[in-house]
């Protein structure tokens, strides 16, 4: 009676149930790990590439919109500035032409000892009466008269070469003078005149006295 009381060990531990939670001293029974981390390390590193990338190129972007920016601006700044350039430039040629003819009046009235306005009342004092003057043109090497003389063809002519030889003969014009002489002669019979050119050129350094 006793023996059939008596509980059987190992037919009553077959019929135990499972434990409630794994044993971890047992790595063959714990669930497999590794594919779900290497899966998100891999994702984590791919969104950190797209981002480095995304931020580089944004800067690059960044980058060039500012060079952009300053070229445009150095554009502008060429284009406002080059009329005022080209100007200048122009002004500075003026100015160094008529530094040289300024020069050459200086060079003209210090070595000929020749006043411009005694010169001109001089000239108005003996130009004949239909004879007008177009043009005084005088430098260092001298000066040169362009007119008009209204006549006829014949006396027109012999007008042009009086006005030359008093020219040659008067006390205050000519001693300043080393030549002058009627170098052109040009009828404009549509005008009724006849144009003329007079040449007065000063001495030589070797012959002034």
């Amino acid at each position: 009676m006793l023996s059939l009381l008596k509980k059987n060990p190992e037919k009553g531990g077959r019929n135990q149930s499972a434990a409630w939670h794994p044993n971890f001293r047992d790595f063959a029974q714990l669930p497999d790990t590794k594919a779900v981390r290497t899966s998100f390390f891999v994702n984590g590193l791919a969104v950190l590439v797209v981002l480095a990338v995304g931020t580089f190129v944004a800067y690059q972007e960044y980058e060039i919109s500012i060079l952009d920016r300053q070229l445009a601006e150095w554009d502008a700044a060429i284009s406002r500035d080059r009329a005022s350039s080209n100007q200048a430039i122009g002004l500075y040629k003026n100015f160094q032409e008529e530094q040289r003819k300024l020069a050459e009046v200086e060079a003209f009235v210090g070595a000929e000892r020749f006043v411009a306005t005694e010169f001109f009342s001089r000239i108005t004092e003996i130009l004949p009466r239909n004879l007008s003057l177009t043009l005084v043109d005088y430098g260092s090497a001298g000066v040169t008269l362009r007119g008009a003389v209204r006549a006829q063809l014949d006396q027109a002519t012999g007008i042009a070469s009086a006005f030359e030889k008093r020219l040659k003969d008067d006390p205050v014009i000519g001693p300043k003078f080393a030549s002058i002489s009627l170098v052109n002669l040009v009828p404009d019979a549509q005008a009724g005149r006849l144009n003329f050119e007079i040449a007065m050129k000063f001495e030589t350094a070797g012959k002034k006295k």
